[in-house]
């Protein structure tokens, strides 16, 4: 098996990277080519909560599922899991309105699009932590056979 710390950044990043290469598919199919799409956040699955659950169970996986930096990787992931549906989605709904209201007042040039922070909703974020466990079983299931 892979040094042990090394594993940990395979596995985040392909949490990442599967979540976001949804999230384009999702994006390709509605709205058509657009490369800035691989890199948005928000929407479905949460990419935030992928890297965090396929990170946490990994850490679990080699440490140990009662160690002190499981733990710490599972405090984490729920504090995470928690900004993306609090903090981030009211920030992304209050954008959205600043943007309504400034087309009505016809203010022509503020940003808006994918590049907002848009949060998640529960949903979003629970398909994003399902992402991140089969991501990080898939990882552990193959790798240890190797």
């Amino acid at each position: 098996m892979l040094a042990n710390s090394l594993s940990l950044i395979i596995v985040a990043a392909l949490g990442y990277g599967v979540a976001q290469l949804i999230k384009f598919g999702i994006s390709l199919r509605k709205d058509g080519l657009d490369i800035a799409d691989l890199f948005a956040s928000g929407g479905w699955p949460s990419s935030h909560s992928a890297v965090m659950a396929a990170t946490c169970l990994h850490i679990g996986y080699i440490e140990g599922y009662s160690s002190t930096v499981f733990g710490l990787a599972l405090v984490v992931t729920l504090v995470v899991v928690y900004d993306s549906i609090g903090v981030r989605r009211s920030t992304g709904l209050n954008t959205l309105a600043i943007i309504k209201l400034s087309k009505k007042a016809g203010i022509k040039d503020i940003e808006h699009g994918n590049i907002l922070g848009r949060g998640h909703t529960p949903f979003e974020v629970i398909v994003g932590l399902l992402v991140g466990v089969v991501v990080a079983l898939l990882y552990q299931t193959l790798v240890s056979q190797a």
